[in-house]
């Protein structure tokens, strides 16, 4: 495979792989947040875990953002 790896073509495959990597944390933290039963409240490690997944799917939104503009 031949690669041109001008400045352009570096900077658009950087924003493509960001662009990948944020799509498959924010398709992790979806996993994580459904994958947890409804009926019951949470434990306490369920909470602390939640509150990991919150700011794991805040990153990757604001990595998505980041990278879209």
């Amino acid at each position: 495979e031949d690669l041109d790896l001008n400045e352009d073509n570096l900077a658009k495959l950087a924003e493509q792989e960001l662009l990948n990597a944020a799509k498959q944390i924010e398709a992790a933290a979806n996993r994580i947040m459904n994958s947890r039963p409804r009926d019951e409240g949470p434990t306490e490690f369920e909470a602390r875990q939640h509150d990991v997944s919150d700011v794991i799917l805040e990153a990757a939104r604001a990595i998505t953002q980041a990278t879209a503009a």
